[in-house]
């Protein structure tokens, strides 16, 4: 990578005047590594209604949580499984993860033995969804939670934070995602099982401030146009 990197720097990137950096974290790994051209921070952004998204309190037996992302190491989906084991609320939780990758046979098998101990009564659906199916399991969620470790932008988090889902995001060294969270009780340090399933026990005890932040969150996204 180290090699790759140099010869796309000195052959291509250092004739540019300028470099659009999606997040500031790639525009401060860019400038660590002796990048040269003006770097712009400029959001790929999303797709936002005319009209603001009206947070409402989701179906909340189950408590759903929402997990997007491919289902690779770098994704650390594996963190929120773990988390459940922490969680004083795990038999009232039911994880929808979205996505396709190399690990679901991984996965299923983790979230399956978390019901065959009895540590969750829900088992967990695994499935790849169309972008007006992901808005409606969004609404759904009580909470959109976010462990990659590696994340240029995170944008499918940020989609989900559109329609009210209120993000829990890992924060990393090469993870850009936890920017849109508004506050510290939305962030948990990153592979920390025990950081996320505090986190996620926080917010459901506090339904009403749960609500209230989905509307704030919902309302920041719009600025992703």
């Amino acid at each position: 990578n180290d090699v790759l990197m140099y010869f796309w720097r000195t052959g291509a990137y250092d004739y540019c005047s300028d470099i659009q950096c999606p997040t500031e974290t790639v525009r401060e790994h860019l400038s660590a590594n002796g990048f040269k051209a003006r770097m712009r921070v400029i959001s790929n952004g999303i797709d936002i209604p005319a009209e603001p998204v009206i947070a409402s309190f989701p179906q909340t037996d189950p408590i759903i949580l929402l997990c997007i992302g491919r289902f690779a190491r770098e994704k650390s989906q594996m963190t929120l499984l773990e988390a459940m084991r922490h969680s004083r609320h795990a038999d009232k939780i039911q994880i929808h993860f979205a996505g396709k990758g190399p690990l679901q046979a991984m996965y299923e098998h983790e979230a399956g033995k978390l019901v065959a101990e009895g540590i969750m009564s829900h088992e967990a659906t695994f499935g790849f969804y169309t972008s007006e199916e992901l808005k409606a399991l969004a609404r759904k969620a009580y909470l959109n939670i976010h462990c990659a470790v590696v994340e240029v932008e995170g944008l499918s988090c940020l989609e989900a934070i559109r329609e009210g889902a209120v993000p829990v995001i890992a924060e990393g060294y090469l993870a850009a995602t936890s920017q849109f969270a508004l506050d510290q009780r939305s962030i948990f340090p990153e592979k920390d099982a025990k950081a996320l399933a505090e986190k996620i026990d926080w917010w459901i005890e506090h339904p009403v401030e749960r609500l209230r932040m989905g509307q704030v969150d919902a309302d920041s996204a719009r600025k992703y146009d």
